[in-house]
C-alpha cells in the first residue's frame, strides 16, 4: 500500500523535486493518486522541471485550474516527446484565426507587427506609433491600442514587463528622433490595467528626453537600462524618476604586449538581474566571462522633459563586482553574437538564465548544389544558475544540408523569450522552418536536435498587402510576415495584415 495510506499533503511533499513526467505517470497509477494530483497545482508547480510546462494560450498561473494545468504538463511532455523523435517535418494538426480588423494596420515591406510580448494570457506587439495590447482569455478577446507621445519619431523599441501580481503590463518605448538638425530620444513608460473592468487604462506614466544612439532597451521594473552604441549604458529609474550615463571599467588587465588594453568595457550585451539591483554584461571583447555591477543607489533626479541636450545626464564609471565572474565554456573569444533567451524557473527556489550562440565550425564544411563551401552551424544554450552561479552548457550541430536550401528558414537568432523564436518570413518563398532543440526538462532533445514544421497554407501560398498609396491606389506588395514558435507548446504565431493565426503542431 505505502504511498496511497499517506495523507495528500505528505504525498504532496514525496511528490516534490520529481519531474513533470514523473508526476504525471504517478497520477495514471490509480485514482486516489490522480484525484491528489489534479485538484493540487503545486503537484506539477513544485516539480524540478517544470520550466518544460508552458501554459495554454489564454490562461494565466493565478486561475488556472488544477486538472487544466496537469492536462498542459501532459501536453507538453507530450509535445516534447514527439518533437524529439520525429526525424520528418512536422504538419499543422489545427489551427485558428483572431481577427484583428478593428485596428486597420496599413500592411507594408517598411511597415508591420514587431516587438512581440507573450505571457500567459497578453499579446502585445508593436505597430509603428503605438502598442496594441490583447487580453486573450476573453471570448472576443478584450483589445486595446496605446498610442506614444512622440507620433512623428523615425523609429522606435518597446520592452515590457507583466507585474508579479499580473494586474498590469509595463511598457518602456523609445521614439528615436533622426531629423537632420535632431539627434535625440524620447522615453515614455506606460503602467497599463489589464483587470477587465479597467482594461486598457494607463495607471502611471513617465517621460523623459535624452541623447540619441541606443541600441537596445531593456525592462525590470522599476529600471529602464538601454544600451548605447558607444559601449556605454544609460539607466533609468522611472518611478523615483533618477537616472545616470555610464560605462564600466576594464578590470582584466591585457595579457599580451600586441594586445591593447581597453579601459572601458564594450558593452555587448545586457540583462537586468530578476530578483536584485544589479546588472549582467557581457562585453564584446572579453565575451568569455560575465561580469557584474551593482546599480547605483544615489542616483541623480532627472529635472527635465524634453530636452535630447547630454549635460542632464550625470555621467559616472563604474567598477564591476570582482566576484562572481562565470566563464562561458569557450577558452578564446567566440565571433558570434550572444543572446540572452530568457529566465527559467527549474525549482521553487532555482532559477537559470539562458544564453543562445550560432557559431560556424571553420573545419567542417558542406558543399552546396551551387558548389559553394560553406561552414556547418553549432547552436549552443548556456544555463547560469543564477543562485550559485554554476554554468551548464549544451551545444548541437546544426548539419543538415537543409540549411542551405531556400525552402527552409532556420530560427535562433531571434529569441522573444524562452522558447520563443521569432522571425519576419515573405509569404509564398519559404515551405519549412526549423527552430533549435534543446533537452527542455523531460530528458528529450538528445535524439533530435532541432524540429522542422511544414508552414502552413497562410504562409506557402503568395500574398499581398491590402495597403494603399496616398492616391487611394492599392499596393501589389509581397507581405512580410512575423511569426513567432513556441517550442514548448509546439505552436506557430502567425501575424499577417488581418489578423494572426495559431497553428498547432
Amino acid at each position: 500500500m505505502g504511498i496511497l495510506v499517506m495523507p495528500p499533503e505528505i504525498i504532496l511533499h514525496v511528490l516534490e523535486g520529481m519531474t513533470v513526467q514523473d508526476v504525471i505517470n504517478v497520477a495514471q497509477t490509480c485514482q486516489l493518486l490522480r484525484d491528489i494530483v489534479l485538484s493540487n497545482k503545486q503537484a506539477i508547480a513544485n516539480t524540478r522541471d517544470r520550466c518544460a510546462v508552458s501554459l495554454p494560450l489564454g490562461y494565466a498561473s493565478k486561475t488556472i485550474s488544477g486538472p487544466e494545468l496537469y492536462a498542459a504538463a501532459a501536453r507538453s511532455v507530450a509535445v516534447s516527446k514527439r518533437f524529439s523523435s520525429s526525424k520528418k517535418s512536422l504538419k499543422p494538426r489545427s489551427e485558428q484565426f483572431c481577427d484583428l480588423c478593428s485596428l486597420t494596420l496599413p500592411w507594408g515591406r517598411e511597415h508591420y507587427p514587431s516587438n512581440f510580448y507573450l505571457r500567459e494570457d497578453v499579446l502585445a506587439f508593436q505597430f509603428r506609433s503605438s502598442v496594441s495590447v490583447i487580453k486573450l482569455d476573453s471570448p472576443t478577446h478584450i483589445l486595446t491600442s496605446i498610442r506614444f507621445k512622440n507620433e512623428d519619431a523615425s523609429a522606435y523599441k518597446v520592452a515590457y514587463q507583466m507585474s508579479d501580481s499580473g494586474d498590469t503590463l509595463i511598457i518602456a518605448a523609445l521614439a528615436i528622433d533622426r531629423s537632420e538638425d535632431i539627434q535625440g530620444e524620447f522615453l515614455q513608460v506606460m503602467e497599463v490595467s489589464l483587470a477587465e473592468e479597467t482594461f486598457g487604462r494607463t495607471l502611471s506614466d513617465f517621460q523623459i528626453g535624452m541623447p540619441g544612439g541606443t541600441e537596445t532597451v531593456h525592462l525590470r521594473d522599476p529600471y529602464i537600462v538601454l544600451n548605447l552604441h558607444s559601449g556605454r549604458c544609460r539607466i533609468v529609474d522611472w518611478r523615483a524618476r533618477t537616472g545616470i550615463t555610464f560605462a564600466v571599467l576594464d578590470d582584466m588587465p591585457a595579457q599580451e604586449e600586441d594586445e591593447i588594453e581597453f579601459e572601458e568595457l564594450d558593452i555587448d550585451t545586457i540583462y537586468i538581474h530578476p530578483n536584485d539591483p544589479m546588472i549582467l554584461i557581457v562585453d564584446s571583447h572579453w565575451n568569455t566571462m560575465i561580469f557584474f555591477i551593482d546599480i547605483p543607489t544615489d542616483m541623480p533626479r532627472l529635472t527635465h522633459w524634453a530636452s535630447y541636450d547630454s549635460s542632464h545626464w550625470n555621467k559616472r564609471q563604474i567598477a564591476p563586482r570582482e566576484a562572481p565572474r562565470p566563464q562561458f565554456p569557450w577558452s578564446e573569444r567566440l565571433d558570434s553574437r550572444i543572446v540572452i533567451s530568457g529566465l527559467r524557473s527549474i525549482s521553487p527556489t532555482t532559477q537559470v538564465l539562458d544564453f543562445l550562440t550560432t557559431e560556424e565550425v571553420e573545419d567542417d564544411l558542406i558543399t552546396t548544389p551551387d558548389r559553394r563551401l560553406i561552414h556547418k552551424t553549432i547552436v549552443s544554450r548556456m544555463s547560469l544558475n543564477i543562485t550559485d552561479w554554476t554554468m551548464r552548457s549544451e551545444r548541437i550541430k546544426m548539419n543538415s544540408k537543409v540549411l542551405i536550401n531556400p525552402d527552409f528558414r532556420l530560427l535562433g537568432s531571434d529569441v522573444a523569450a524562452e522558447g520563443l523564436f521569432s522571425m519576419a518570413i515573405w509569404v509564398g518563398q519559404s515551405q519549412t522552418l526549423i527552430a533549435p532543440k534543446f533537452n527542455d526538462g523531460p530528458g528529450h532533445g538528445d535524439n533530435s536536435s532541432r524540429v522542422k514544421l511544414l508552414l502552413p497554407k497562410c504562409l506557402t501560398a503568395p500574398r499581398y498587402s491590402t495597403s494603399k498609396d496616398h492616391a487611394g491606389k492599392r499596393l501589389n506588395n509581397q507581405l512580410l510576415v512575423p511569426t513567432f514558435f513556441d517550442v514548448r507548446q509546439g505552436i506557430l504565431y502567425v501575424f499577417i495584415d488581418t489578423g494572426f493565426h495559431i497553428v498547432h503542431y
